[in-house]
């Protein structure tokens, strides 16, 4: 995949957008004469369309529902604009991150949708291709910027190395968190985990055989294979790691001590493969005592458990460590589309309208808006107010242009071998960091 990003990336370079303004590197700008600097932002929008204007909207979705809430969403936003914009949503599978990849080759093969759902992890790649509009002044002329907070802002300028310019617009934000059952832990004696070091006590803990057949039949944590390298590098943090050196004597003790959750049987044997949907099950069914998630998941968890589950946030370690993943889903325009400022449009409708408002009471998730925060249904949640202790100490992964296909790629199959012991920890922590950072 690597390979095929950058040829494609290579004739990429030759081309220019007439609709949005490129926004590569430097040199890719100066190889045609009609390419803007990147620094140079779209200009604002003077007037609603008066022309119909169609777009294409392209989204993942976690579950069939949210799905159908989606198509929702934009049907209430075709019947009310009143613009006379229409947005076409597709939904195309998330495939362990693989979407960010799969619409990077669709767009620069001529296709590809107007805007799309995305993720911080793929903006240093399309920015780098030239594939993202400069949303800058949109944003700056935008009485909606204010109720989101400056440090989302700042991860968004972040995630493209360019200060003070914006190429995402805010969807969703999550941190992780940990999902239990009180009435099992009151039954097991367990407080609620204060520091790291409980947690991994608590989940052996939590590991038993119920039934006396010699055969576990509850584990403790449901770890999660495909998608879970946020969870991951919550293990490494608390031993000392950082993104900076993720070969160093810390990070390969954190990955010991993740490994130790299978290998010592506190996971379900599937656990090297398990996804979203099958971690969700071994806990709903009881197979599971805990799971790392976060607030998407919670409505689930409350109509199969009622008042029985609950959660914490990831806690510090002894030394003092913590980290926690500031999960995103944002939106892009893609510097292809022939009306940016619809895209535009549609985008503040997601950020802080009533797309923003349809998402919330159908999730809970949200991107955080002191319109959402300031209702009562979520001051009232007390998932949500887990989530947003969580917000103190999140982080995320390095902006690389190799960020995305470490998630997507290398980090399940690497990972994946590590935990069935066909590849050491050390070699695995050596592909982690060459992956990552292309070193």
């Amino acid at each position: 995949m690597r390979k095929l990003i950058a040829l494609v990336l290579t004739c990429m370079m030759l081309l220019s957008f007439a609709a949005c303004t490129p926004t590569a590197q430097e040199p890719a700008a100066e190889a045609t004469e009609s390419a803007a600097a990147p620094a140079e932002a779209a200009e604002a929008p003077e007037a609603a369309a008066s022309e119909p204007v169609s777009l294409t909207f392209w989204y993942w979705a976690d579950t069939p529902e949210q799905s159908a809430l989606m198509q929702s969403i934009v049907e209430e936003y075709n019947a009310t604009n009143g613009k006379n914009i229409t947005i076409t949503a597709e939904e195309n599978a998330w495939n362990g991150g693989a979407y960010v990849e799969d619409m990077y080759v669709a767009v620069a093969g001529g296709g590809g949708p107007d805007i799309s759902t995305f993720r911080f992890s793929g903006a240093s790649m399309y920015y780098n291709g030239g594939y993202l509009c400069n949303l800058t002044d949109y944003v700056n002329q935008w009485e909606g910027k204010s109720t989101i907070s400056d440090s989302i802002w700042n991860a968004i300028s972040q995630s493209t190395a360019t200060e003070g310019e914006y190429y995402c617009m805010p969807w969703t934000y999550e941190t992780l968190y940990v999902y239990y059952r009180p009435s099992m832990f009151a039954e097991l004696g367990i407080e609620v985990p204060k520091t790291y070091e409980e947690f991994m006590a608590a989940i052996q803990k939590c590991t038993r055989d119920t039934n006396g057949d010699g055969v576990t039949d509850v584990y403790g944590l449901a770890l999660r294979g495909p998608g879970g390298q946020e969870s991951w590098y919550y293990f490494l943090n608390a031993n000392g790691a950082t993104f900076d050196d993720l070969t160093s004597p810390e990070a390969i003790k954190g990955m010991e001590a993740f490994k130790s959750i299978y290998t010592n049987g506190w996971a379900p044997a599937t656990a090297p493969s398990d996804g979203y949907s099958e971690i969700m099950a071994e806990f709903k069914s009881g197979a599971a005592a805990m799971v790392i998630h976060h607030v998407g998941s919670h409505k689930g968890m409350i109509e199969t458990f009622g008042d029985d589950v609950a959660a914490f946030t990831l806690p510090n370690s002894e030394a003092g460590y913590q980290w926690d993943a500031l999960t995103d889903t944002d939106l892009i325009v893609l510097s292809s589309t022939k009306n940016p400022e619809a895209c535009f449009d549609f985008a503040t409708f997601m950020s802080n309208g009533k797309g923003q408002e349809m998402w919330f009471e159908g999730t809970g998730k949200s991107d955080m808006n002191t319109t959402i925060t300031a209702r009562e249904d979520f001051q009232n949640n007390p998932f949500l107010q887990v989530c947003l202790e969580g917000m103190d100490h999140a982080g995320t992964f390095p902006f690389t242009p190799y960020a995305s296909e470490f998630i997507s790629t290398t980090w399940a199959q690497t990972t994946q071998q590590i935990l069935l012991g066909e590849i050491s920890v050390e070699d695995g922590m050596a592909t982690y960091q060459k992956a990552l950072f292309g070193e």
